[in-house]
């Protein structure tokens, strides 16, 4: 399960560190992990090789077990996996687009400020090239408007990309839209 949502959060293409909280499952989740563990499933998330087994079916039973705790139906456990490793990943990539110069609070203003359909479907089957286009033009203006020139988020378009990617992938996971592309209308 861990390594289909690392594709898709890499695959997705679509920020927001002002999400609402976790769910109460996330949350047992999230909390049971060690921050050591944390700090390898955000790193795993953007990495092409293959997650480690340990870490796999650590996680997974973690998921189990705060899933069986809360009563939670499996797709409150999918949902709830999509947001601790969205959340995971967005906490690895923040550091890394600061040290770039791109301040991650201009990006989750702008996705914030965005309606709740682009936040759900930026870089989704669905959306027009087009479309696509013109919110990505949308987003350029104004980090320009905060200061950060487009030349530099061209140059880390695949930071940028992949926070935006785990953003909507957070969006989606706590409106309780799908968030397996096989399984999003």
């Amino acid at each position: 399960m861990i390594r289909f949502l690392a594709v898709l959060l890499l695959a997705a293409g679509a920020a927001p560190a002002m999400a609402a909280p976790l769910g109460p499952v996330a949350s047992c989740v999230y909390e049971r992990i060690p921050v050591a563990e944390r700090n390898a499933l955000g790193a795993a998330m953007g990495s092409d090789d293959p997650f480690p087994a340990a870490l796999d079916n650590s996680f997974e039973a973690h998921l189990t077990a705060c899933g069986g705790r809360l009563s939670a139906s499996r797709a409150d456990i999918e949902g709830a996996s999509a947001e601790v490793l969205s959340t995971l990943y967005l906490d690895t990539l923040r550091p890394l687009l600061r040290a770039a110069g791109i301040a991650p609070e201009a990006l989750d203003a702008w996705f914030n400020g965005q309606s709740e359909e682009i936040r759900a479907t930026y870089g989704w089957p669905g959306m027009s090239e087009a479309q696509g286009r013109a919110i990505t033009d949308n987003m350029m203006e104004t980090l320009a408007a905060r200061g950060i020139p487009p030349s530099l988020v061209q140059r880390h378009s695949a930071l940028v990309s992949g926070y935006l990617t785990a953003s909507v992938m957070l969006f989606r996971a706590q409106h309780g839209l799908a968030t397996r592309i096989d399984a999003a209308g």
